[in-house]
């Protein structure tokens, strides 16, 4: 199980990564946009803030970013199934 090891706050680094959220805050835009949340990146230990685009093909356009949207990044992430990628256990 990975763990928050990159979290700034070192009594944080042991804690479990399974059920931690990593995006909060959205505000619905429409029904197939969100913006003005927060998006948790792991792998540096930031907080960005981040706005999500659910896109025709069911894929999930994120775009996370540091005070305005032109510095930033966008990712599209793909649903999975359980049978592929089986649920985390506390």
């Amino acid at each position: 199980m990975q763990t928050d090891a990159k979290n700034p706050d070192e009594s944080m680094r042991e804690r479990p990564m399974c059920g931690m959220p990593i995006l909060w805050g959205m505000r619905e835009t429409s029904g197939t946009e969100w913006e003005n949340g927060k998006i948790y990146k792991a792998d540096d230990g930031d907080i960005y803030d981040a706005d999500l685009t659910l896109q025709p093909d069911d894929t999930l356009k994120v775009r996370g970013y540091r005070g305005i949207t032109l510095f930033g990044k966008t990712q599209i992430w793909n649903r999975v199934s359980a049978e592929n990628y089986p649920a985390c256990t506390k």
